[in-house]
């Protein structure tokens, strides 16, 4: 009966093992079924760091449709080792976790069963038995890739945005800045600390604040975005920066606007540029008005000097009337010069460079400046102690010195000193780099001074604009000291100024100096040149100037035939074509121009000779390809004197 009793408890206590068994079993397969359905690689490692278990999502990253290797160890699956990891040293989780006992988490880098680089977050738990023995490591991943390459991206642009040369800056709906990166803080100044939360109103011209602000959130809020705007920025330190911006509306998920954003690009150079362009296009200007008017200027100025150097020649030395005609002509030859001179700074001049001596002029504009300075102005000339040359126009630097001892004469309504001193200087390394002009070497130095007005800085700076001016209505055309720049420019020299307010003004003007022999010019008295008996053929379109040239050669003796124009040339020559021994043609002339007469009467007789005039300069005419480089040509205002050599020379010439 007992022992009846005992099989019955055996076999009942049996039945309740294989129901707790199996109910094991089941919870055990329960469970491996749900990790088997997550979706995240699920790994399971032993306390020997072997893989015990690992899910479908675990199985397929890392071994694709392949099946999976038996007795793997999570050292050589995800690292690589043939040996257990040292946890701190590479950031392992498993190893972490099986030494800290405790939950850890870190991302890591894993490379997929294809070789794809994945970012994992990998959360490492320890696992325990029921009596709290320590048992392994469950481990679940997540795969953040595409968010660590959306972080990647974000900081990426973040690093662009913030070394950016251009301003980025945003702003919210209240108009206060939120964002600022470093190329704001170089453009403006403002460290981010210190312009984070600020109204962007700060940065803008009181006078534009609201009409720009109105105007640009208006554009944005109808259209997005708007690109090409330029306006001005007030830098920290009070400076004026003109800005392009490119500005865009920054909405939220449901397209509601935010915040607003602008990239500011400095520029300042671009607007330097088109200074200069436009300060170029004043030049151009000014060179289209001289060449324009040199052509009847000149002829008018034909006629002027023509008829007065008769006079002065038919004069006698003791002739009362005589310093009236000298006068006449001196005034002439200025205007002549100031045509010269226009023509120069528009570069449409062809300048007569000589070996002068720069005493020689000094002395010459002192006897000019003693009649026109007044006489509450001291002059005070200091010479060069050495035989001091450079290679120049004269005229044209006797202009640049008469043109700034008069502005000096108008700085010193009261009286005052007008210093005009030569010397010899030399340009160093030190002196280029210090003043950014000039090439090493030795150099003529001419300085004006004055006890003047003086200048403040922004005159200083505008002083050789074309058209700028300080004087009066009606007093100044602004032209003066833009053609002395040009001058000097035009013969390789460099001028500056000194000037402060009250304290007067000097001019430096730099010349490379020469070393050779001067041609010194005398002036030599007026005689009566040569004259002759031959015939020549006077085309001019000007009445005054053909009317002239015909009287100062009759008057030596020639017979002249007149011609109006082109045609009217190419037919007086045909009806005295034995005759005629020279050609006087103007270059522009109606019907037919002079060239084209010459080729019309070279075809006729080959030998004649010719002398061509124009009131345009010579390097413009042979610039146009309207005049050959090697034919004569004299250009007007032409002195009788000047005339009457030429022909001689031309009709005597073998």
């Amino acid at each position: 009966m007992a022992q009846g009793q005992r099989i019955s408890e055996l076999e009942l206590s049996e039945a309740r093992l294989k129901e707790t068994e199996k109910a094991l079993k089941e919870r055990q397969v329960f469970i491996e079924s749900i990790i088997e359905g997550i979706a995240e690689p699920v790994t399971v490692i032993n306390s020997n760091c072997e893989i015990t278990l690992l899910n479908k999502a675990a199985r397929q990253f890392l071994f694709g449709d392949a099946p999976p290797v038996k007795s793997l160890f999570c050292y050589a699956c995800h690292h690589g080792k043939e040996t257990r990891c040292d946890g701190i040293e590479i950031d392992c989780p498993t190893q972490i976790a099986c030494e800290s006992r405790q939950p850890v988490r870190v991302v890591h880098e894993h490379f997929r069963f294809d070789g794809e680089k994945r970012f994992l977050e990998i959360t490492s738990s320890p696992l325990w038995s029921k009596e709290g023995t320590f048992q392994g490591i469950i481990e679940i991943a997540r795969d953040i890739t595409a968010n660590k390459q959306a972080e990647e991206k974000i900081n990426s642009l973040a690093s662009i945005i913030e070394t950016l040369p251009d301003a980025l800056c945003s702003i919210d709906l209240e108009g206060n800045i939120i964002s600022w990166n470093e190329g704001a803080e170089q453009m403006l100044g403002y460290k981010i600390e210190e312009i984070m939360g600020k109204p962007i109103a700060m940065l803008i011209p009181e006078e534009l604040v609201q009409s720009e602000l109105d105007h640009c959130i208006n554009l944005l809020n109808t259209g997005g975005s708007f690109t090409g705007y330029e306006s001005v920025r007030i830098a920290k330190n009070g400076k004026i920066v003109p800005v392009e911006m490119t500005a865009v509306a920054i909405k939220d998920r449901q397209q509601k606007i935010v915040s607003y954003a602008s990239i500011m690009r400095d520029i300042s150079e671009r607007k330097k540029l088109e200074e200069q362009l436009l300060h170029a296009q004043k030049m151009e200007a000014v060179g289209q008005l001289a060449g324009g008017i040199a052509h009847d200027f000149n002829n008018i100025l034909s006629a002027i000097l023509g008829y007065a150097s008769i006079l002065q020649m038919k004069m006698k030395e003791d002739d009362p009337l005589r310093i009236n005609v000298e006068q006449i002509l001196t005034s002439s030859e200025n205007a002549a010069n100031l045509t010269k001179s226009l023509l120069t700074f528009s570069r449409k001049q062809v300048m007569n460079l000589r070996n002068v001596h720069i005493n020689d002029i000094i002395m010459r504009i002192e006897t000019l400046l003693l009649r026109t300075i007044g006489e509450d102005i001291e002059l005070k000339t200091i010479l060069a102690d050495t035989d001091l040359m450079v290679m120049a126009d004269s005229g044209q630097i006797e202009l640049v010195l008469m043109n700034l001892c008069t502005n000096a004469r108008d700085a010193m309504p009261n009286g005052g000193i007008l210093t005009i001193k030569a010397e010899r200087a030399a340009l160093g390394e030190e002196n280029i780099r210090a003043y950014s002009y000039g090439k090493p070497g030795d150099y003529a130095l001419i300085s004006v001074a004055d006890t003047g007005l003086g200048m403040d800085e922004k005159t200083r700076e505008r002083i050789f604009e074309p058209f700028f001016t300080t004087k009066g209505i009606g007093k100044g055309t602004g032209l003066g000291l833009s053609i002395v720049y040009g001058i000097i420019e035009q013969h390789d020299g460099y001028i500056n100024v000194y000037s402060e307010e009250r304290e007067g003004t000097t001019f430096k003007i730099y010349l490379p100096a020469v070393e050779s022999v001067s041609e010194r010019t005398r002036q030599s008295e007026i005689t009566a040149p040569k004259g002759g008996a031959e015939t020549i053929l006077v085309a001019e379109d000007d009445a005054g100037v053909r009317e002239l040239t015909k009287n100062v050669l009759e008057e030596f003796g020639y017979t002249v035939v007149e011609a109006v124009d082109g045609e009217d040339a190419i037919k007086a020559f045909i009806e005295n074509r034995d005759s005629i021994s020279l050609l006087i043609l103007d270059v522009l002339m109606p019907k037919k121009n002079g060239v084209e007469v010459y080729e019309e009467i070279m075809k006729i007789r080959p030998e004649m000779k010719t002398i061509f005039t124009s009131g345009y300069t010579k390097d413009l005419i042979f610039k146009k390809g309207i005049l050959e480089e090697g034919l004569n040509f004299l250009m007007k205002p032409i002195l009788p004197t000047e005339l009457l050599k030429k022909v001689r020379e031309e009709i005597d010439k073998k």
